[in-house]
């Protein structure tokens, strides 16, 4: 199935706001349950459908939210190939990051529809999103986790940036 970065940045705009839960409990609601305990719809429904190697939940979930936009839209086994995800589909940004440089497909200057990558103060990524808009060197991504929800973020091209994950879209996308 093809899909395009348009159709995944509209999916993920419509979760602008949603609110990380403190437990497993109001997960489908944007404000009930709000708090630090790493619980979300996203991760939910990723388990259900078996697409990572266990459960997330209570885990960190910038990754899970990237994942879950293109699950929604194509499924699990041609979401893994569209977002370069072999192996045995760690959930870490490092192994994420890994498996896009495995296939040439991690680069330095992003495109609207790339996975962006942040670096840790280790060096390695440690926190992930979807970009959306590039002017000049600065890039607007849509993120998971970011201040516990999902939001907008404006950043620059600076040495916070790891890199930029090209997923496989459609054909007249590349």
């Amino acid at each position: 199935m093809d899909i395009t970065p348009k159709q995944v940045l509209d999916l993920a705009a419509k979760y602008i706001g949603y609110k990380e839960k403190a437990s497993n409990k109001d997960l489908y609601s944007f404000d009930g349950n709000a708090g630090k305990g790493n619980y979300t719809l996203f991760q939910e429904e990723l388990a259900k459908a078996g697409f990572w190697n266990n459960n997330k939940q209570g885990y960190e979930w910038c990754t899970s939210f990237v994942a879950w936009c293109f699950w929604r839209l194509c499924g699990n086994v041609e979401a893994k190939r569209i977002l370069c995800l072999t192996g045995d589909y760690g959930a870490s940004c490092t192994a994420w990051a890994s498996y896009y440089k495995a296939q040439a497909r991690l680069f330095t200057k992003p495109r609207v529809g790339d996975q962006y990558f942040q670096r840790g103060s280790d060096g390695k990524p440690c926190h992930t999103g979807i970009v959306e808009s590039v002017s000049g060197n600065t890039f607007t991504t849509i993120e998971g986790n970011a201040g516990n929800m999902v939001k907008r973020v404006n950043r620059k091209l600076d040495s916070t940036v790891y890199g930029f994950g090209r997923p496989y879209y459609s054909e007249q996308e590349e």
